[in-house]
């Protein structure tokens, strides 16, 4: 990869390269302004992962059987395996790529939602709830130390 030309970077280039400064230097802004979107639609997509059973708390109770106050610790289940595993996985994936973490995490947290979307019983759909913290919790703290790679100094 050659420093001085900034049309051969991708946004694979940013979220592998260690040396992201020298790139950023070169980067269009378009590029910029693509991988800021798409890091902005993976954000948000963790935060409506996290809150989206508030909104259909009583279907889910109603399909699975189960109290509705019992359905509602799918939040909480969900905000309890966060808080741990968020920090506890970035440090251990510390050493590996950045494109490679966001694309674990993205991939464990799009598992769990399909295995949540279809669970045929409470516990499946609570634990694919502590599977998506997970994923959620590696890509949220990747994506904002990318950002924070590309805000000028």
């Amino acid at each position: 990869m050659h420093l001085d030309n900034p049309q051969t970077y991708t946004a694979a280039h940013i979220l592998d390269d260690t040396s992201t400064g020298a790139i950023l230097k070169n980067m269009q802004g378009q590029l910029t302004r693509q991988l800021l979107l798409i890091l902005a639609i993976a954000n948000f997509v963790m935060g409506m992962g996290a809150f989206i059973v508030i909104g259909i708390i009583e279907p889910v109770a109603e399909s699975l059987a189960v109290q509705l106050g019992t359905a509602g610790t799918l939040l909480t289940i969900y905000a309890l395996a966060y808080a741990p595993l968020s920090p506890l996985l970035v440090a251990l994936t510390g050493r590996v790529g950045r494109r490679k973490v966001l694309a674990a995490g993205l991939s464990i947290f799009a598992t769990a939602a399909l295995v949540g979307a279809l669970a045929p019983s409470f516990g499946i759909l609570a634990s694919s709830r502590v599977l998506a913290a997970a994923g959620a919790g590696v890509v949220t703290p990747v994506t904002a130390a990318i950002v924070a790679g590309l805000a000028p100094a």
